[in-house]
C-alpha cells in the first residue's frame, strides 16, 4: 500500500506549471493583506525571518506560495499545486533557508475497501523542486497500517544544523531473524540528514511510548 501512497504523494505535490498570479506589493501592504486574508490555511517564517511560505486554497485544490520579504518588491511565487481530492496539505515549515517540509494528509484504502487517513511528511527545495517523501517507507513484510507519518521532534540545532529529529511509528516485521526483520512496535525516533535523507534510529519503537520531546540541543527527553 505504501508504494502507492508514495507515488500518489510525489505526483500530487510535484511541480505545477503556474503562471505569475499576484502583482508585486510592498512589504507593509503584503503583511496587511495576509492579516486580512481568511483564505490563508497556514503560514511560516524561515529561520532568518526573510522568507515566508503560505498554504492557501486555490481553484480545484491548494497552492503553496513563497515570498522573499526583504526583496525590493515583495511578490508571492507559487511553487506547488495540489489538485488531488484525496490529499490535503496541512502545513509547511522551514528546516533551513532553502528547504521546506510539509505535512500531507492522504485518504487511501486498506485492501481497496476500508478508507483510512494517513499523514506523511514531504521535503522539497523552496522553489518546489526535488520533492521527496520524508516519512520512512514501509517494509513490505511489516504487519499493520502506518497512519502516522511522523512529527518533528527537533528542528536543526547549532550542534546539528543539517539534521532533524522526527518521530516514527514502527511496525513489527515478519522478517524477524534477518537483517531486515524487527520486533520494534510503537512510537520511536529517527535522526534524518536533510542533505541525503539518511536516517538513524535514536529511540527504538515502543508501544508504551505516547509522546517524545527534545530539549534545545535536540536530545530526546521522554
Amino acid at each position: 500500500m505504501m508504494k502507492g501512497v508514495r507515488k500518489l504523494l510525489l505526483a500530487s505535490v510535484g511541480c505545477a506549471s503556474i503562471g505569475a498570479a499576484v502583482h508585486a506589493e510592498e512589504i507593509d501592504q503584503t503583511a496587511a493583506r495576509f492579516a486580512a486574508l481568511a483564505s490563508v490555511q497556514d503560514i511560516s517564517l524561515s529561520p532568518s525571518g526573510r522568507h515566508i511560505a503560505v498554504v492557501q486554497p486555490s481553484p480545484g485544490g491548494q497552492t503553496i506560495v513563497v515570498a522573499d520579504m526583504q526583496a525590493a518588491r515583495v511578490a508571492l511565487k507559487p511553487i506547488q499545486r495540489n489538485t488531488d481530492g484525496n490529499i490535503s496539505i496541512n502545513w509547511c515549515d522551514w528546516p533551513s533557508e532553502t528547504r521546506l517540509i510539509c505535512n500531507i494528509i492522504v485518504q487511501t484504502k486498506v485492501d481497496n475497501l476500508t478508507p483510512v487517513y494517513a499523514s506523511r511528511l514531504v521535503i522539497m527545495n523552496s522553489d518546489g523542486s526535488d520533492s521527496q517523501v520524508l516519512t520512512a517507507s514501509r517494509d513490505a513484510y511489516a504487519r499493520g497500517v502506518n497512519q502516522h507519518g511522523g512529527s518533528i521532534i527537533s528542528w536543526p540545532t547549532v550542534e546539528r544544523p543539517d539534521t532533524i529529529l522526527i518521530s516514527r511509528e514502527f511496525l513489527p516485521s515478519d522478517h524477524v531473524g534477518s537483517r531486515l526483520g524487527s520486533t520494534d512496535e510503537g512510537l520511536g525516533a529517527e535522526l534524518v540528514d536533510l542533505q541525503n535523507l539518511r536516517r538513524t534510529t535514536v529511540e527504538r519503537g515502543s508501544a508504551k511510548t505516547e509522546m517524545l520531546l527534545a530539549d534545545e540541543h535536540g536530545h530526546i527527553r521522554l
